[in-house]
């Protein structure tokens, strides 16, 4: 029997726990007055929703990504691995300007999915609009009539 170690990104019920936890209030309000706002740590919600859908001659996957512009993003595939991140940048007031609120997140997200053996990578289409990342594998048709050779 062999131990495997508990990760809280891989559990749904630790990371909502935690990110509720600092979500009260009390943390909130008191968190501003402890830790200066370029020191804090980014929002445990900055994970990338999505959806990859089979249909009868391609893979269609989309990508929520508000608020990020085209530039901002990287799509990399390497050995049937999709890799989706982005960055955002903070602009920071040095105004000493007071928060009621401040949930919107700042910084990297990424995400890696192995993609299905059966996509054609190498004709992958990507487009992106009203802040939804949209891309397009063909499928690979396997079992096709084989060609006969004549000999000469």
């Amino acid at each position: 029997m062999s131990l495997t170690p508990w990760l809280a990104e891989q559990d749904p019920m630790a990371s909502d726990w935690v990110q509720t936890f600092f979500e009260d209030p009390f943390f909130r309000r008191n968190l501003g007055a402890i830790v200066p706002r370029s020191t804090r740590m980014p929002s445990l919600k900055s994970v990338l929703n999505m959806d990859l859908l089979e249909k009868e001659h391609e893979y269609c996957l989309c990508a929520d990504m508000p608020g990020f512009t085209k530039e901002d993003i990287s799509v990399n595939i390497d050995n049937n691995v999709l890799t989706i991140s982005a960055n955002r940048t903070e602009k920071i007031d040095e105004n000493n300007e007071k928060f009621h609120y401040h949930e919107r997140n700042f910084g990297k997200v990424e995400r890696s999915i192995n993609l299905p053996s059966n996509a054609n990578t190498d004709r992958a289409t990507a487009s992106y609009e009203n802040g939804v990342l949209r891309l397009s594998f063909p499928k690979i048709v396997k079992g096709q009539a084989g060609k006969k050779l004549s000999i000469a």
